[in-house]
């Protein structure tokens, strides 16, 4: 039985298996090569935590390296976004007297953003590049591993940070329980991750950054929703960002529809795009978007 990421326990199922010939014919047209990672397995298996509905891929050694990042990057226009969704949503939550650490910052875009509000932030990050640019910038970023910044830091942070970030991560556990370290009693845990209940992985599991060696976990509320029974933190907001991109999400459905809904794909089909447009913006608010973040209070 495989352990859960989050809890520990061995209280998990499978739930389906990713050829993994696929995955490298994915990546591929994204001119990205990964047969490095999973070529030595005949299938990657998602599993879920049943205590918490967290879900996993699974073995954890088929993860991307920096050579992977810089395949992205390299190949994907925009993959880092600047102004991102929960950067304002956290930031007017974040108080001037506040000692903030980002964890997995980049080159420092929120990390300029809390300076230019005076508030004393600095960022660790793994990626050379984006650390010697965060730097030219004026900015406090060290290059550290979150577990090793424990030992130096524990308790002296009001806020620690993480945007899109823990999907990326095997060992959530730890990395829950590292945030929480670094952080005063009352000190808050902010984590904004992708949001797979909408149509990322209901109706696009083969979304190709949304499979391994990219993201090693599936987010959503619910798992937001139980954790803090395993840690020592209690929530304190779970927020969904509203759906943005109308034209992407029409279309999942509509792709979904093809393969199990022929009157519903071909329904799909008639609809004038303005018509779709007008009824995903008066109803937005309804779906559910691309990201999720969740703010926790350290008891």
């Amino acid at each position: 039985m495989i352990n859960s990421p989050i809890t520990n326990r061995p209280n998990t199922r499978l739930i389906t298996e990713f050829p993994s010939k696929n995955i490298i014919a994915a990546y591929k047209a994204l001119n990205i090569d990964i047969e490095r990672f999973v070529s030595s397995y005949e299938n990657i298996r998602l599993y879920e935590c049943i205590d918490t509905g967290y879900r996993f891929y699974y073995p954890y050694t088929i993860f991307g390296d920096g050579k992977f990042y810089e395949d992205i990057e390299n190949n994907i226009a925009e993959y880092y976004f600047k102004d991102r969704w929960e950067h304002k949503i956290a930031l007017p939550r974040i108080h001037a007297e506040e000692r903030v650490l980002e964890v997995g910052c980049g080159s420092g875009y929120f990390l300029e953003r809390l300076v230019e509000n005076g508030i004393a932030a600095e960022g660790i990050e793994l990626n050379e590049e984006a650390i010697k640019k965060a730097i030219q910038k004026g900015l406090n970023v060290k290059h550290a591993l979150l577990e090793n910044y424990v030992k130096e830091k524990a308790g002296y942070y009001d806020v620690v940070c993480a945007f899109q970030v823990l999907e990326h991560i095997t060992s959530v556990k730890d990395f829950i329980d590292d945030s929480l370290t670094l952080l005063k009693p009352g000190g808050r845990l902010m984590i904004a991750v992708p949001n797979n209940n909408p149509y990322l992985f209901r109706h696009d599991k083969w979304h190709t950054l949304n499979l391994p060696p990219h993201h090693a976990g599936l987010w959503n509320k619910q798992v937001f929703t139980e954790m803090p029974k395993y840690f020592n933190m209690q929530v304190e907001t779970i927020l969904i960002e509203p759906l943005s991109n109308y034209k992407e999400w029409f279309l999942v459905q509509k792709n979904h529809y093809k393969q199990h809904n022929t009157f519903m794909y071909l329904l799909c089909c008639l609809v004038p795009r303005p018509l779709y447009k007008f009824v995903l913006r008066t109803f937005k608010h309804q779906i559910q978007g691309r990201n999720i973040i969740a703010i926790f209070k350290k008891k």
